[in-house]
């Protein structure tokens, strides 16, 4: 088994937006995207992402929750208390690493 956990307070690609998309201009078939993570975690067996975020992003282009719900993970929001966050994490390894 695989698991993500991703604790951030970016959107999702934050710092992979293609250049070209802010004025810029290169080749975006380099660039990592939103579509080309989604099938990596899809062709990936038993892998499973959970994302602790602001799930206030969650609408945003590019947020976490696409990743977590094509991996039949889950987001949690980021900051709302450490013992909820330690809940959380625990029953994420707890579900995950004592199968």
């Amino acid at each position: 088994r695989r698991v993500i956990i991703v604790f951030t307070d970016e959107p999702g690609q934050s710092f992979l937006i293609p250049a070209s998309k802010v004025g810029k201009s290169y080749n975006t078939n380099d660039t990592i995207t939103q579509e080309k993570l989604t099938a990596m975690l899809e062709s990936t067996d038993d892998v499973t992402l959970y994302a602790f975020t602001d799930t206030d992003s969650n609408g945003v282009n590019d947020a976490w929750w696409p990743l977590a719900t094509v991996t039949n993970g889950k987001t949690f929001k980021l900051g709302t208390g450490d013992e909820e966050t330690l809940g959380q994490l625990e029953n994420i390894l707890y579900n995950e690493a004592c199968f």
